[in-house]
């Protein structure tokens, strides 16, 4: 009988600067967005930040509710992001209550959060002071452009 072998702990990632930047979203928050067109559909949640133990992963997770008139729609997700090995990006992988499941890009450089995975991408400015995040998401239409689809306000809560 062969024994298991024991592969030693990795070093932090965290150190490395595409990661590290990140931490900034470290915490809870408040969402709520709109729709340019469609004065009528509301979008209330949140969303959470925090590091997995060892700092090797980001894990988000969230659950947001779309009103409109009187339906309502409710996503549950999350999504685990790291840096990508031999790469100075971050990616990750989300999966959501409806049985979705997508690889996005995230990055947060110069204060500008951005998600970018085949059909959809946010970009959001993070207030100075961190408690803010002011954004809009996009998604690819079949010619390949990207579309409007919606704004999104993400309120710190909890650190």
């Amino acid at each position: 009988m062969s024994k298991a072998k024991t592969e030693k702990p990795r070093k932090s990632t965290y150190k490395q600067p595409v990661l590290k930047h990140l931490g900034a979203l470290n915490g809870k928050w408040a969402v709520k967005g709109s729709i340019k067109d469609e004065p009528d559909t509301k979008i209330k949640g949140w969303e959470s930040y925090e590091w997995m133990k060892g700092d090797f992963f980001m894990i988000m997770r969230w659950k947001i509710v779309t009103k409109k008139k009187k339906q309502k729609d409710t996503s549950r997700g999350m999504m685990i992001v790291g840096l990508e090995d031999g790469k100075k990006i971050c990616s990750g992988m989300s999966y959501d209550n409806n049985g979705n499941k997508a690889t996005y890009q995230v990055s947060l450089q110069k204060g500008i959060l951005g998600i970018k995975g085949s059909s959809y991408k946010f970009e959001g400015a993070l207030s100075k002071d961190r408690r803010r995040i002011d954004g809009v998401w996009k998604q690819k239409a079949d010619n390949g452009k990207w579309v409007y689809w919606y704004n999104e306000q993400l309120k710190r809560v909890k650190k």
